[in-house]
């Protein structure tokens, strides 16, 4: 059976479905998992320090805020157990 050209409509949709499988969108907690954001992480760690100052985590849904703050709990919390 001799198959004609795919639809662009088709190879996007086939795109978006095993991207879906890669990038699901959960939260990351181990830093292995997680690149690229170390600097906010050492600006909330100053923050934090200094106790006249507060972190606030604001922004679209997806940019990784989740993820920040449990890098930033896993790195910080030094044996602390609520």
């Amino acid at each position: 059976m001799v198959q004609g050209p795919k639809s662009p409509q088709r190879d996007w949709i086939q795109l978006e479905w095993e991207l879906g499988g890669l990038f699901s969108g959960a939260p990351v907690a181990e830093e292995e998992m997680f690149a690229g954001r170390f600097s906010e992480v050492r600006r909330m760690l100053e923050a934090v320090i200094d106790r006249a100052k507060h972190v606030v985590l604001f922004g679209e849904r997806g940019v990784g805020k989740t993820s920040i703050a449990n890098v930033f709990g896993n790195d910080t919390t030094c044996g602390f157990k609520p």
